[in-house]
């Protein structure tokens, strides 16, 4: 089983940033699970993840997302994807989730947009 780092930044303004670095299976789901409870207990949470080197999104990964996306919305925040490689990308594409969750190419373009879906002042 191949092991996943996850780098946690505080972006300013409220954005939290992880980035993967690993397979998001089902282990790096699992390890993926505490950060994202953590910050989905900020009010309200703006977290960008990002998927630059992520080669991989199977099931428990895409689970993780929505679940995280949903958790966020529902306490006013936001999350978005940042720079899926392209078979990621792939998998979003087909199963949806780009629907769902947001996907950036940027920092500053996922900041303003991030921002604009979270509720408060």
């Amino acid at each position: 089983m191949a092991e996943i780092d996850l780098q946690l930044h505080h972006l300013g303004d409220g954005l939290d940033q992880i980035r993967i670095v690993g397979r998001l299976d089902s282990a790096g789901a699992q390890a993926l699970e505490q950060p994202l409870k953590a910050m989905i207990a900020a009010a309200p949470p703006r977290v960008l993840i990002d998927l630059s080197q992520v080669p991989f999104l199977g099931s428990m990964g895409i689970r993780s997302l929505l679940t995280s996306a949903q958790a966020m919305r529902r306490r006013g925040g936001a999350l978005g994807l940042l720079n899926p490689q392209s078979l990621v990308d792939e998998v979003l594409k087909m199963t949806g989730i780009q629907t769902l969750i947001p996907t950036f190419h940027d920092v500053e373009a996922a900041r303003s947009a991030l921002a604009e879906h979270v509720g408060g002042p």
